[in-house]
């Protein structure tokens, strides 16, 4: 996680999630299933936040 200092004066966390993997020895990443259209306005937001699509990234 990751503090981010925003024009407005605010802080805001900033969460990045992402998946690996390790096979022999060695770290590998794991691509994400990419969903081929947006979510409505009012279901969760791809990024993982919790928050409505359109009170997140719309």
């Amino acid at each position: 996680m990751r503090l981010l200092n925003l024009a407005n004066g605010r802080e805001e966390a900033h969460h990045e999630r992402s998946d690996f993997i390790r096979e022999q020895g060695r770290w590998y990443f794991i691509y994400p299933d990419i969903p081929t259209s947006l979510p409505g306005r009012n279901e969760a937001c791809l990024c993982g936040s919790g928050k409505k699509y359109k009170k997140c990234c719309d």
